[in-house]
């Protein structure tokens, strides 16, 4: 997906955007969702990690509006290039986030086989999630 945002940042191209746009909005929404259903709430059970959770949810609000910022405007238009360029950035912040901070607090507190189940639980509510885009 990463590759993808790169590529879709660098473009002018209207047909492009339009082609890709669709694929990386259901997989950014089906991501946030899976972790809202299945990540975050386990993570809220350990004192030690709840402070990650208000994080996040401050984070996917900020997600959500990039978005739909993003679907406010024309794929031709400047303003979409640069809606787009804000959440390209916001997903890099968020993914460095969950990588180098999130992620390695909770394995802290998280058995191993408890994270498995998590992680499958988190798959499954993703694909659950994936929905049409515009």
């Amino acid at each position: 997906m990463a590759a993808l945002m790169k590529r879709l940042s660098k473009t002018e191209d209207p047909v492009e955007r339009r082609n890709h746009w669709p694929k990386v909005r259901a997989e950014l929404l089906s991501h946030e969702q899976g972790e809202l259903a299945e990540v975050y709430p386990a993570l809220s059970t350990s004192e030690a990690t709840r402070d990650i959770v208000a994080r996040h949810s401050q984070e996917a609000g900020q997600l959500k509006e990039a978005i739909a910022g993003v679907d406010d405007h024309d794929f031709a238009s400047l303003a979409w290039g640069a809606a787009f360029e804000h959440l390209f950035t916001l997903v890099q912040q968020h993914v460095s986030e969950e990588e180098n901070d999130f992620f390695p607090r909770a394995q802290e507190v998280i058995a191993e086989d408890q994270s498995k189940v998590i992680l499958e639980r988190y798959e499954v509510a993703k694909k659950a999630a994936k929905v049409p885009s515009h």
